[in-house]
C-alpha cells in the first residue's frame, strides 16, 4: 500500500535519443524504490527460499502452504493482503536474518504482529511479512539497586498475556482497551494511550527500552539498557521510536515500568439518550479537570431500530470511567453536574452506575474487542478551547447527528466513535517528574494538549468497501473540524496533511533520525516517516 509498483517501459524513435536518455533518466529515478515480486525473474527461485525455509526451521510460509492464510490475516479483513512469503520468527536473530533475505533480492518488507492494523501498514501484496505471534516471552524483573519494577514483552504478545500476570503481581504497566491488541509494536510506537493514562501517561512515557534490529541486521538496545540510572543509548532513535512508527527499526521487545497498583480502583458506566445535555455537562466537567481523576472512554454506539422501514439508524452515548485509586466523595466533584443531572432522569433513557473493583484488571474483565469485520477509521484530538458550551453543538453534530447516517445504512455501512479520555499524566508527566526522568518523545503536542482522542469509524458488508471509503471520506471532513491532529495508530487512510497531524511540526526531525538510521529506506509503510522519499 502507498507505494509506486507499476513498472513504466517508453519507446523513442532514432531521431529523439537526446530526449530518451533524459527521459530515461526520469524513470530511473520513479522507479528506484521498486521491489521485487512474485513471478518476477528477480524472485528467490525454489531452491533459493527453501534454503531460507530450512534456516528458519521450516517456518517460511508461503501462498498456499498449511497455516499461510492464518499468519497473514489482519484482524479486519477489508486490510488483507498476499504477501509472498510469511516468516514466523521467534527471535531477534531470526528477524535480523529475515531482513537480509529480503535486501538481498530487494523484496518490500513488513513486520506484523497481531494485525489489529487500520491502515494495513503490517501487510501487503508480494512483502515479506514478518510475523512475530511466536514471540512470547513476557519477563518481569526488578531494577538493579532499585525496588522500581519493569516488564520485557517480546513482540509477539498482546495485553491479554500481560495483564493477568501483572495483576496477580499487584503491580500495572500502562496498555491498551483490547486484550487482542500488540504491547510491543505498532501500539506503543504510535504512542499508546490507555483507560490508565491520566494517571501514568501514555504507552511510550513509560517504555525504558526498545531492542532494534536494525535495517543492516544489526541489532541494539535503545534507550536504558540495565537500569533506571543508565545513561540513554541512541538518546535520537528513542526519542523518534516514542510516536514516530516503525520506520527506524523492527522491535523484538520493549521494557516497560511497572507501577504498584492501587488498593482498589472506582468504575462507572452509563449510557445517555439525551446526546445535547450529556455533551454540555461532558464538557462541564473537562473544564472541572475530570481528566486528572478519570480516565476511560467515551462511546457513541449505534444501532439499527429494525421496527422501522426501512431500518434506521440510531446511537446513544456509553460513558465508561476508570479512576486508579480508592472510593472518596472527592473524586465525584468534577463530575457533580452530571450526576444531578441522571438523578432526575428516567433510568431507562440516561443513567450512571458506580462501584469499587479490587485492581485494574478486575475493572478491565477478561474479555477483549470484536474483530474479524470490515473497518476503517478517522481521528482527531478534540482540544481544551473546544470543550466549551459554545462548541457543544458542533460536536453533537459530528458525534451524534453525522453518525445516525441513514443513507450510509442502506449502502451497508454503519457509524461507531470511541473518545478516549487523555489529561492528567499525559500533559504533566507528574509520575515521571517525581521520579526523576525526563519525558520528551515525538508524540504530537496536539496528543498531549487534548482532552479526548475521539476515533469514529464505520463497520461495512463484503462489497461494502467503494460506498464506506465514500462515506468515510465524507465524514473525516466534520471530524476534524472539532479537533486538532491525528493519533497515528487510527487515522483515515486519506489523510491529506498527515505529516503535520501525526507530528505537529517534528517530521522535519524525525525525517533526519529516519536518514541517519535507515538511509536507503528499508522499514517503509503507508504514511510512515520516510515514505515520501
Amino acid at each position: 500500500i502507498g507505494f509506486c509498483l507499476n513498472r513504466f517501459s517508453t519507446f523513442f524513435s532514432s531521431s529523439m535519443r537526446l530526449l530518451s536518455v533524459l527521459l530515461l533518466l526520469t524513470v530511473v529515478v520513479v522507479d528506484a524504490k521498486k521491489y521485487c515480486r512474485p513471478h518476477q525473474p528477480c524472485w528467490p527461485s525454489y531452491g533459493e527460499i527453501q534454503a531460507f525455509n530450512d534456516s528458519m526451521g521450516g517456518r517460511v510460509l508461503e501462498p498456499g502452504s498449511a497455516g499461510y492464510n492464518k499468519a497473514v490475516a489482519m484482524k479486519y479483513p477489508n486490510f488483507n493482503k498476499k504477501p509472498g512469503l510469511a516468516v514466523l520468527v521467534e527471535s531477534g536473530d531470526e528477524i535480523a536474518h529475515s531482513i537480509l533475505f529480503a535486501r538481498k533480492y530487494n523484496i518490500q518488507v513488513t513486520i506484523k504482529g497481531t494485525g489489529h492494523s487500520y491502515n494495513g501498514r503490517s501487510t501487503g501484496n508480494g512483502v515479506l511479512q514478518i510475523v512475530t505471534s511466536r514471540m512470547k516471552k513476557v519477563t518481569p524483573f526488578t531494577f538493579p539497586n532499585s525496588k522500581q519494577m519493569g516488564i520485557k514483552i517480546e513482540a509477539g504478545c498482546t495485553w491479554w498475556d500481560v495483564y493477568p500476570l501483572v495483576d496477580k503481581m499487584g503491580k500495572v504497566v500502562v496498555g491498551g482497551n483490547a486484550l487482542t491488541v500488540g504491547a510491543s509494536g505498532g501500539y506503543v510506537l504510535g504512542g499508546g494511550h490507555s483507560a490508565m493514562s491520566h494517571a501514568f501517561g501514555l504507552a511510550v512515557d513509560n517504555v525504558v527500552n526498545f531492542h532494534v534490529v536494525l535495517s543492516n541486521g544489526t541489532q541494539i538496545v535503545v534507550g536504558q539498557p540495565n537500569s533506571l540510572t543508565d545513561e540513554v543509548q541512541h538518546p535520537d532513535l528513542f526519542w523518534a521510536m516514542r510516536g514516530g512508527g516503525a520506520a527506524f527499526g523492527y522491535v523484538s521487545s520493549v521494557t516497560y515500568l511497572m507501577h504498584d497498583a492501587p488498593e482498589s480502583v472506582v468504575g462507572c458506566s452509563g449510557f445517555m439518550v439525551d446526546a445535547v445535555t450529556f455533551t454540555n455537562l461532558w464538557f462541564e466537567a473537562m473544564h472541572n479537570n475530570m481528566t486528572d481523576i478519570w480516565g476511560g472512554y467515551v462511546l457513541v454506539n449505534p444501532y439499527v431500530n429494525k421496527t422501522t422501514s426501512p431500518p434506521t439508524s440510531e446511537n446513544y452515548y456509553t460513558l465508561i470511567l476508570l479512576h486508579m485509586g480508592p472510593w472518596d466523595d472527592a473524586i465525584f466533584k468534577p463530575l457533580d453536574g452530571l450526576i444531578k443531572w441522571l438523578y432526575t432522569q428516567n433510568p431507562k433513557l440516561n443513567t450512571m452506575t458506580c462501584k469499587n473493583h479490587t485492581s485494574f484488571f478486575d475493572w478491565h474483565g477478561n474479555t477483549t474487542d470484536t474483530v474479524g469485520f470490515n473497518a476503517m477509521t478517522t481521528d482527531t484530538f478534540i482540544q481544551p478551547w473546544s470543550t466549551n458550551k459554545e462548541f457543544a453543538p458542533d460536536v453533537v453534530d459530528a458525534l451524534v447527528t453525522r453518525t445516525k447516517n441513514q443513507a450510509a445504512l442502506q449502502e451497508g455501512v454503519i457509524f461507531a466513535c470511541t473518545g478516549t479520555l487523555l489529561g492528567g499524566a499525559v500533559r504533566t508527566h507528574a509520575p515521571f517528574n517525581a521520579m526523576g526522568r525526563h519525558i520528551n518523545t515525538s508524540v504530537s503536542p496536539w496528543f498531549r494538549s487534548a482532552n479526548v482522542a475521539c476515533t469514529c469509524g464505520v463497520e461495512f458488508k463484503n462489497g461494502a468497501e467503494a460506498a464506506a471509503t465514500k462515506w468515510v471520506k465524507e465524514y473525516s471532513l466534520h471530524l476534524h473540524s472539532i479537533g486538532t491532529g491525528t493519533y497515528y495508530n487510527e487515522p483515515d487512510y486519506w489523510l491529506p496533511n498527515w505529516k503535520d497531524a501525526f507530528w505537529g511540526g517534528k517530521y522535519s526531525q524525525l525525517m533526519q533520525v529516519k536518514k541517519d538510521w535507515d538511509p536507503e529506506n528499508v522499514f517503509t509503510c503507508h504514511h510512515c516517516v520516510g515514505s515520501d522519499f
